[in-house]
């Protein structure tokens, strides 16, 4: 039987396990070399005159590039055979369209918008546009999802 933790030992491995956690859910920096070609190309024609920043491997094996499209700066999701699969864009929160603010204000009354990401979800030539809003209300934060049209998704 072995001797119990150490309280010191017990918090060292309460704080490591979220912090882990967090690092394997936001995928791994790679090299923009060790990108399949195919993924970079898919990305490259979406965006013609962008830049790519940097690239990261996600633990489902996809790829999310950054990229510096004029003023926009993106990440695009794709797959390493080159298919496309989303386009996020932080927004500031007095840019979002009036319809996601009115369907917020409807759902989540006085809620605030403490960040705005627009997310362009791709399924071959269908493309559905949401917001995941982080927001705070009532003293609680909390993720909505907005459609373009204003209906409240999550």
């Amino acid at each position: 039987m072995s001797a119990p933790l150490s309280p010191r030992k017990c918090l060292a491995l309460f704080l490591a396990v979220p912090v882990a956690a967090g690092l394997a859910a936001a995928g791994v920096r790679v090299k923009l070399e060790d990108v399949p070609k195919p993924a970079v190309k898919a990305v490259q024609d979406r965006f013609p005159k962008a830049t790519i920043r940097y690239a990261d491997r996600e633990t489902d094996g996809t790829y999310e590039l950054a990229i510096k499209d004029g003023e926009k700066l993106l990440d695009v999701g794709v797959t390493a055979e080159g298919k496309l699969l989303n386009v996020k864009e932080e927004v500031a929160a007095d840019k979002l369209p009036k319809a996601v603010t009115d369907g917020l204000e409807k759902k989540h009354a006085g809620a605030k918008v403490v960040e705005a990401e627009k997310v362009i979800v791709i399924d071959g030539k269908k493309e559905k546009t949401t917001y995941e809003l982080k927001v705070k209300a009532d003293g609680k934060t909390f993720e909505v999802v907005v459609g373009e049209d204003g209906k409240v998704v999550e």
